[in-house]
């Protein structure tokens, strides 16, 4: 988290997107026998795509910035960084906020004023309602694939799943959305199936009293749905070039910085290495990050914080960790036959799947590589334990749980292409080495595949894809089912979909 930002914030008599929670109090005070008037602003995604937190004083009553920042409390307790606009506190939490969560702001008394004086006033509070978490996923509707938006199945009352985008001819391919879950970066492919771009959305609220908008992918104007003639803005292009396919956004965990990968596309149809480009989330072009003429990379992967990325370099066969200050370096594995990889949220250790065909029958494994924190990418060495690679079974996609604690991954049997074999979630807790199925008695899945999945932001649940084994995960037959860690709640389905995200 950066201590140096700059920051927006809207006065009193604006009226706030529904991101917004206000409240206006009047606190007693001592000088000169004048209330002191104070606003609370909460925004769940401010100008860096990170929550905020602000109490605007009266300009003849400001408090000194120490004593109110010592004076100021969140429970639950958050961590963070003060800043100042002119007469607004401003306090931002250095991780995500706990979703369906109440949170309470308070402001003890004798706060000594920038003039003079003391505020005698008793404590002050303010609360607001973080939302509950949502799911995104990819829907096929005939020749076309969009974006829907969805509540969790454990939601009492879920409101119905809406569409985020109306598309008919083209694709959408893949998707990101920025850290307080109020805007989405996806990349639709044309009616060529060659050309890609990246487009920017905002999530709107899932309610049933909601508008619906459409997401067509003009860049211009707003756009309705011929049922409803509500309206939403219009998504923005970010990323639209002849020639060119941009795919694989990744937003940073920084909230300022969107990766991407493009590719040139050649005559025949043919796609060039992909290179690693940057782009902010209003548009402006930035130079790649790993782009050269000889450089390819994919499969880039945040840390969290967005101050670390880790991506494949297959020309030189090593991970390359960028730090934002000079060079890539780079942890070299030749001869590894690249298969995905997963970085802790803290960046000190990854989880990388590979092919491997030193038995009998070609299968995937997964590699756990750690580091002291300081090191260099060439120091890391492979854990002291490793994920569970069992004879006679593929694992891959691994993926860390938010706090670290767990790497869920997909296990499936080994055996003759034309047999339909069943792939299943599991979990590894990398402290101890033990690992186990996600769902211990899925009787109930019996011949069907559990593909994609996306842990809960508070690390407690996954969602995931199921299909019939030997069937394409992106079938219109794909179901979206939800399954909680603790074994003694059931799993439930939610909708059909594919490829889905968690999000708050």
């Amino acid at each position: 988290m950066k201590t140096a930002r700059q920051f927006y914030f809207l006065v009193s008599g604006l009226v706030l997107v529904s991101s917004l929670a206000l409240a206006l109090v009047v606190i007693s005070g001592d000088v000169a026998g004048q209330p002191l008037k104070a606003q609370f602003n909460f925004l769940a995604e401010g100008p860096n795509g990170f929550p905020q937190l602000a109490i605007t004083f009266e300009r003849s009553k400001i408090p000194e910035r120490a004593s109110a920042e010592a004076a100021f409390e969140v429970t639950p307790a958050l961590t963070g960084d003060f800043g100042w606009k002119d007469s607004t506190l401003i306090f931002n939490p250095s991780g995500k906020l706990a979703g369906n969560t109440d949170y309470q702001v308070r402001l003890r008394g004798g706060l000594r004023l920038v003039g003079g004086g003391r505020l005698n006033y008793e404590q002050s509070s303010w609360t607001f309602h973080t939302r509950s978490p949502r799911i995104i996923y990819l829907k096929k509707e005939g020749q076309a694939v969009n974006i829907w938006l969805a509540e969790s199945g454990k939601t009492s009352n879920p409101a119905p799943a809406r569409p985020l985008t109306f598309e008919t001819q083209r694709r959408v391919l893949d998707f990101s959305f920025s850290p307080g879950g109020e805007r989405l970066v996806y990349s639709l492919e044309e009616p060529d199936q060659q050309q890609a771009g990246l487009w920017l959305l905002k999530i709107p609220q899932l309610t049933s009293e909601s508008p619906v908008g459409s997401g067509a992918g003009t860049g211009a104007g707003v756009n309705t749905t011929p049922e409803n003639k509500d309206v939403l803005p219009a998504p923005i292009k970010l990323v639209l070039e002849a020639g060119v396919r941009a795919t694989a956004p990744r937003w940073s965990a920084g909230g300022d910085l969107i990766s991407y990968e493009r590719r040139l596309i050649f005559k025949g149809g043919v796609f060039g290495p992909a290179q690693l480009w940057l782009v902010k989330s209003d548009g402006t072009s930035l130079p790649p990050l790993y782009g050269g003429y000889q450089q390819s990379g994919y499969d880039l992967q945040w840390a969290a914080g967005g101050d670390k990325a880790f991506f494949w370099e297959p020309k030189l066969e090593a991970i390359g960790i960028f730090n934002f200050t000079g060079e890539p370096k780079w942890k070299t594995m030749k001869g590894l036959i690249f298969g995905g990889m997963a970085p802790s949220p803290d960046g000190q250790e990854i989880i990388v799947s590979r092919f491997d065909y030193s038995g009998v029958q070609q299968k995937k494994i997964l590699v756990s590589l750690s580091a002291e924190k300081g090191k260099t990418a060439a120091d890391w060495e492979p854990s002291l334990l490793q994920p569970p690679n069992e004879a006679g079974f593929n694992y891959s996609a691994p993926v860390w749980s938010p706090d670290g604690r767990l790497v869920a991954f997909s296990r499936q049997e080994v055996g003759p292409k034309t047999e339909k074999k069943d792939s299943r979630i599991w979990l590894y807790d990398p402290q101890s080495g033990s690992s186990w199925p996600l769902i211990k008695n899925d009787s109930n899945l019996k011949n069907f595949s559990q593909g994609t999945f996306s842990w809960s932001p508070d690390g407690q649940r996954i969602v995931f894809e199921t299909y019939q084994s030997g069937a394409l995960a992106n079938s219109e037959t794909t179901q979206l089912w939800e399954a909680p860690l603790d074994s003694k709640e059931t799993p439930r389905p939610l909708t059909g979909g594919f490829s889905p995200r968690w999000i708050i």
